[in-house]
């Protein structure tokens, strides 16, 4: 009986040791917050993820957004024994649901703040489970989710009845190139992960496929999801209807291509007349629009470093704009 009490209570310590971050005071004037929520074994002080949104808002001052992390744990992978590690890092982001209902969610929604919620690997499954336990209250203020590395099961069907009418979970997989996934997932869970193959409720989410890492490696060649963070940005300025002038466009030439699933990230589809297709290079982070056929044949039809000029030119974001930030 002594021996459970001690086993109770260490695994209790365990679970409750990390203090899930609360939102600082400071960011509740900004006009849009990207709430960041890390995966399994996330150690670093800022996260790759973080950084790279920060580099982005940086050369946009005038923007007055933000990236806050939800830190719920802060470990280093325990390489002796990962898997006990994981089963506990999963009841700690369990348990961090609450938390991050009351105080990261319903403060943005009290305080009217706009933002963006974006979930990586296990973050996923603690921002699921929290918006499947916020309720049927519709969240007024939440703008859009994506889900990097979804470390959830493919074929999960959550009832997310407080998003906002028409919103879906935009996921973005990784089937050829996330081998943590595609390896450590499959063996510990025995099923796929979304996050590498896509999930099967297409009702809640839309499953975009990358050629994106799952872990930051560093150095010039690295080609994890953190990359993404500018392309995210640009999407919501999109969606804001705020335009980022750039530089002109490189001359295009209409030509045949393929589908780029070892170079290229989709971003987002438009569901025009032929298809329109948005793609990011992993290594030169430069965007291109493809044209798909009803056939299936795949043509650039514009290509450049800003996204919102490729856009302007397939006429899928024209003026009037709620605002411009000049080049």
């Amino acid at each position: 009986m002594i021996k459970l009490f001690i086993s109770i209570l260490i695994s209790s310590t365990v679970l409750f040791a990390q203090i899930p971050s609360e939102l600082p005071d400071s960011l509740l004037s900004k006009d849009l917050i990207f709430v960041y929520v890390h995966g399994f074994a996330e150690y670093r002080k800022i996260e790759p993820f973080k950084k790279k949104m920060q580099e982005f808002l940086s050369e946009h001052p005038t923007l007055n957004y933000d990236v806050f992390t939800y830190r719920w744990e802060k470990e280093r992978i325990d390489f002796l024994n990962p898997i006990d590690q994981w089963e506990n890092s999963k009841k700690v982001a369990d348990s961090a649901t609450t938390h991050f209902n009351t105080n990261i969610i319903s403060k943005l929604e009290d305080k009217k703040i706009p933002y963006v919620v974006v979930g990586y690997s296990l973050g996923t499954q603690l921002v699921t489970k929290a918006l499947e336990r916020y309720g049927h209250k519709k969240l007024k203020y939440l703008k859009d989710i994506y889900f990097l590395a979804s470390a959830m099961d493919k074929d999960v069907q959550p009832d997310l009845r407080c998003l906002p009418e028409g919103m879906k979970i935009i996921s973005y997989y990784s089937k050829y190139f996330d081998e943590v996934l595609k390896i450590s997932y499959r063996f510990q869970e025995d099923v796929p992960a979304g996050g590498e193959v896509g999930f099967d409720d297409t009702s809640t989410f839309v499953n975009y496929r990358t050629a994106c890492t799952h872990v930051n490696k560093g150095g010039p060649i690295q080609r994890d999801y953190s990359n993404m963070a500018s392309a995210i940005a640009m999407l919501t300025l999109f969606k804001e209807n705020i335009f980022v002038e750039g530089e002109p466009l490189n001359y295009n030439l209409d030509m045949l291509v393929m589908d780029g699933e070892i170079q290229w990230n989709d971003i987002i589809e438009f569901d025009s007349k032929p298809k329109i297709l948005i793609q990011q290079n992993v290594h030169t982070y430069h965007y291109r629009a493809v044209e798909i056929s009803d056939s299936g044949f795949r043509t650039r039809k514009a290509w450049g470093m800003n996204l919102h000029m490729v856009l302007k030119e397939m006429g899928l974001f024209n003026e009037p704009y709620v605002k411009v930030i000049k080049k």
